[in-house]
């Protein structure tokens, strides 16, 4: 479930250490998510795959994988994307920066609705 920790393994080794071995662990852990991983779980987008598809140099593909798990509401650990230079590539791209303000607004307003609720509750 958490290909994702092999598609970071395997953009590290590229970067600074073995790159073919990278590239492999890079490959085999993208074709896990795309090809085996639906068939164990119901929900694979549920956990993000916008880092193996960076890491593999394909825009496209991760710009897809984080608009489909905002459109789904899974917004764990969105803030990565603000912050890792990992994420670098996608930053400025308008898919993601409006896929990253919808989250941005979520979270708007369910700050919002809980300082409602909080405003309501007696003491």
């Amino acid at each position: 479930q958490q290909s994702t920790q092999g598609c970071l393994s395997a953009w590290l080794m590229m970067r600074t250490g073995d790159e073919a071995l990278g590239q492999a662990l890079l490959d085999m852990t993208i074709e896990y998510i795309e090809n085996e991983l639906p068939n164990y779980i119901e929900h694979p987008y549920r956990y993000d795959y916008t880092g193996c598809y960076l890491a593999s140099g394909d825009l496209e593909k991760a710009i897809s994988a984080f608009e489909t798990t905002v459109d789904h509401g899974h917004y764990s650990g969105w803030w990565i994307f603000t912050n890792l230079p990992w994420f670098e590539p996608l930053r400025g791209e308008p898919r993601f920066e409006a896929a990253l303000q919808r989250v941005r607004d979520e979270m708007t307003a369910q700050r919002e609705n809980l300082a409602r609720i909080d405003a309501t509750a007696g003491p």
